[in-house]
């Protein structure tokens, strides 16, 4: 019996060990297939390359399309106080919930041109925080950094916009997502908070290693979305090419006319004009007078280079008073690049 109490126990709390959230920080490149045997690095030269991976377990299984990517955004805090910025990097969540990744903090200085970075985030952490640590090195020469929070974050590579998964869900998205309703939003507080001290110096080149992050950012997010964007077809729902107008609104010819008129000048000749709206919407003020009314359309369409694209257009009419409307005008589209049917 002592034994099997003595068995379980060490069962229990090695499960609880395995199950906690492991950061390390290191001076060259981490595997993250197993971090509970690697040691984090807690102080940095002021030529030391910063790498950086994660092993996250408490973010329930979440159901994404081969599209979207699962962003964790890491908040870093000057001395464990004031938010410097969120540190966005792309991970992965195998089938047992286990979320994991890693980046670059800092590069190499002498390897710059091998500098792989896995965040698709120009402009955002890198930029504030060597701002920061520019401004941190003429003042002293250390610099403690800390992480206690992270917020999970989805991305849509292909409409190249964030995914709601909290507050403002999509309808086509509502099922997907329950592990997040009602919160303000999805962060998770560490049990164990990370740090690491930086030796500063004067001389580091911030403003070249600010550019070359921004251009590994902006080349890997275009390099993402131009493979997707060969391999996906469009949606069923914007090959029907079934519109036919509005009763009273607007004929399948007028709206032909506006599509060539808006792709006029583009890459793009639209082939297919389909439903997407079921009816014309009004639009009023907080006084219940129209403002002006408008539709959805979903076209497809060829582009010269030969691949396709899918995408909507609003279409709308201004309100001109006494109960008469303008002309129907384009407004806002979307459009997603794809592999032609």
């Amino acid at each position: 019996m002592k034994t099997t109490l003595l068995f379980s126990f060490i069962t229990i709390m090695t499960f609880l060990g395995l199950s906690q959230d492991l950061l390390r920080f290191s001076t060259s490149a981490i595997n993250t297939n197993d971090l509970t045997t690697i040691t984090s690095v807690k102080s940095f030269g002021p030529t030391d390359p910063i790498f950086f991976a994660f092993e996250l377990h408490e973010i329930q299984k979440m159901k994404l399309h081969e599209h979207e990517s699962l962003i964790i955004c890491f908040k870093v805090l000057d001395n464990g106080v004031q938010p410097i910025e969120e540190y966005k990097v792309i991970a992965t969540q195998d089938e047992n919930g286990i979320v994991r990744g890693k980046g670059v903090i800092l590069p190499q200085l002498n390897n710059l041109p091998s500098y792989e970075i896995n965040t698709i985030f120009k402009d955002d952490f890198h930029y504030r925080f060597l701002q920061k640590m520019e401004e941190i090195a003429n003042q002293k020469s250390k610099w403690k950094l800390v992480i206690e929070e992270y917020r999970v974050s989805v991305h849509d590579n292909l409409k190249k916009r964030g995914v709601a998964i909290d507050f403002g869900v999509m309808s086509e998205d509502v099922g997907r997502f329950p592990q997040f309703t009602n919160k303000m939003m999805p962060n998770f507080t560490m049990k164990k908070p990370v740090s690491f001290i930086m030796e500063l110096s004067k001389n580091y080149p911030f403003s070249e290693i600010t550019k070359i992050t921004n251009d590994f950012a902006t080349a890997k997010k275009d390099a993402i979305y131009e493979k997707l964007s060969s391999e996906t077809k469009a949606p069923s729902d914007y090959l029907s090419n079934d519109f036919q107008g509005y009763e009273n609104e607007i004929t399948r010819a007028q709206l032909e006319k506006l599509a060539s008129k808006f792709f006029e000048g583009t890459a793009y000749q639209w082939s297919n004009l389909s439903y997407f709206s079921n009816e014309v919407n009004v639009n009023k003020n907080e006084l219940g007078i129209p403002t002006y009314k408008y539709f959805y359309i979903g076209f497809y369409a060829k582009k010269n280079d030969g691949k396709c694209a899918f995408g909507t257009i609003t279409i709308r009419s201004e309100y001109a008073g006494g109960g008469k409307y303008g002309n129907w005008k384009t407004d806002t589209y979307k459009l997603t690049d794809c592999k032609c049917e």
